[in-house]
């Protein structure tokens, strides 16, 4: 995971956001390590979602978050693709992904 913070800083930092200015952002260890400490202490999930062409290169990602405190609601967290695969619906596909996933998990919830 640590090797592909970088490529998620990348991606983000492409990612169309209209008019919307933001300051720089940069994916590090340190948050996923507190995010998934609180995960492990009230319980809940993170799932991530990575695409990959045949090269081995980030084509995409998508994360979403799930907190047993909240069970009915899936946070949608980045999603991303890379310049050169935008257009194919490639995010949309990795969305639906990370729903599904949570769907099966919550579905095996007591």
């Amino acid at each position: 995971m640590i090797a592909l913070l970088p490529v998620f800083t990348e991606l983000f930092t492409d990612v169309p956001l209209g008019g919307l200015e933001t300051g720089p952002i940069r994916w590090e260890i340190n948050g996923y390590d507190l995010w998934y400490e609180t995960l492990e202490r009230v319980g809940g999930a993170h799932h991530l979602v990575l695409l990959r062409a045949p090269d081995g290169s980030v084509v995409g990602l998508s994360e979403a978050a799930w907190d047993i405190r909240v069970p009915s609601i899936v946070r949608q967290q980045l999603t991303a693709v890379a310049r050169p695969w935008r257009g194919r619906g490639l995010g949309r596909a990795m969305k639906a992904a990370c729903c599904v996933r949570f769907t099966r998990r919550t579905r095996r919830q007591p």
